[in-house]
C-alpha cells in the first residue's frame, strides 16, 4: 500500500497553492490532486472530501514510482483536531509542512475570498460583494472571537496540537512573506526537509491563487482538472502565459465607485485584529522558535 510520507497542512491563503505547484516540478516528488482532505473526514456528510475511505485515498498514490517524497497538500488539516488524530493513526511517521503569513492579512484575505464567492454576510445579514464598504467590514469583524476567518489565523491554537502529537523533527514551518521575498530559498529548505535534492530550482517567479486578483480562474482551474497530468500540464504552459492570466485577473477585479474598500482593510479593523492576535503570535513564536516581530502591531 502506498500512502503519503509528507503532508502540507495549510494554512489557507498562505501560499499553499504555489508550494503545491513548485513541489510538482521536482522530479523526486509525487503529489496526489490538491485538497483531497481524507484525514479531515469525520464519517458523516463528505462535504467536499474527495476520498472517504483508505482504499480510495491510497489509489491516488498508485501513480508514484521511484519518487522519494509522496504527499498531499490539504489546507483543512491545520485547523482540526480530528485531522491530527487521523494522521497520527494512519501515517505517524509522515513529515508535515505548514505555511503561515501575517495572521491579520491572512484573515482579511480569507474574508475577501468569501466576499467574492458570495458567502460572506454581516452580522445584520447583509450579503457582501467583492468590494465591501468600510462600515460593513467593520461590522463583520466587530467580534473577532466569533469569526471563522479569524479563528483560522490562530496559528498557535492549531499548530500546537501537531507539536504535541508528533516529534519536532517531523514538522517544518515556512512563511508566505519569505516565499514572496526569496521563494527559491524557501523551497530549498523544504526539499532538504523532505530528503530530496535541494539543488533542483523550481520556477518560483510564478504565483498561484493570488488573492488580490481572483478573476478569471479558467486557465488555472483547467490545469487542476488535468490531474494526475498536472505535472506535465504545468510544465507545458509557459510562465509568461500564467503571468498574463494574473495580470488580466487584476484588471478585471478593478475597483468600483468610491464607497467600497477596493480590497483595502480599514485601519481600525487592522489595529483591532493585530491586538486580538498578539497573544497567539507570541505563543507561536516560542512554539516554533522563530522571530515573528515583523507581525506585531501590523497597522499597514
Amino acid at each position: 500500500m502506498t500512502l503519503p510520507n509528507f503532508l502540507v497542512l495549510g494554512g489557507a491563503k498562505c501560499g499553499t497553492t504555489s508550494i503545491h505547484f513548485y513541489l510538482l516540478d521536482h522530479p523526486d516528488v509525487f503529489l496526489c490532486p490538491k485538497e483531497i482532505h481524507y484525514f479531515y473526514y469525520d464519517g458523516g456528510n463528505p462535504g467536499g472530501i474527495r476520498a472517504t475511505t483508505l482504499d480510495a485515498y491510497e489509489k491516488l498514490f498508485r501513480g508514484a514510482t521511484r519518487e522519494k517524497a509522496i504527499g498531499e497538500v490539504a489546507i483543512r488539516y491545520l485547523t482540526k483536531q480530528r485531522a491530527v488524530d487521523n494522521i497520527k493513526n494512519t501515517i505517524p511517521n509522515a513529515k508535515m509542512i505548514t505555511s503561515l503569513r501575517n495572521p491579520v492579512d491572512r484573515a482579511y484575505s480569507h474574508f475577501l475570498m468569501h466576499c467574492r464567492g458570495g458567502t460572506a454576510r454581516t452580522k445584520s445579514g447583509r450579503l457582501l460583494n467583492s468590494h465591501p464598504r468600510p462600515e460593513d467590514v467593520e461590522e463583520y469583524f466587530r467580534r473577532p472571537e466569533t469569526i471563522y476567518e479569524v479563528d483560522c489565523s490562530l496559528y498557535y491554537k492549531h499548530l500546537s496540537r501537531y507539536y504535541e502529537a508528533f516529534p519536532r523533527e517531523q514538522l517544518h514551518v515556512c512563511f508566505l512573506e519569505e516565499i514572496m521575498e526569496n521563494g527559491n530559498r524557501v523551497m530549498k529548505d523544504i526539499f532538504e526537509f523532505l530528503g530530496v535534492s535541494s539543488e533542483f530550482v523550481p520556477d518560483t517567479g510564478v504565483r498561484y491563487n493570488v488573492t488580490a486578483s481572483e478573476r478569471p480562474k479558467r486557465l488555472l482551474r483547467s490545469i487542476r482538472r488535468w490531474k494526475p497530468l498536472s505535472r506535465v500540464a504545468v510544465k507545458l504552459i509557459p510562465s509568461w502565459m500564467l503571468n498574463a492570466v494574473h495580470r488580466r485577473r487584476k484588471r478585471m477585479s478593478g475597483s468600483s465607485a468610491g464607497s467600497s474598500t477596493d480590497g483595502q482593510m480599514p485601519d481600525g479593523v487592522r489595529r483591532d485584529l493585530a491586538e486580538f492576535f498578539e497573544d497567539d503570535m507570541r505563543s507561536l513564536e516560542g512554539l516554533i522558535d522563530k522571530d515573528l516581530s515583523r507581525w506585531y502591531g501590523s497597522t499597514g
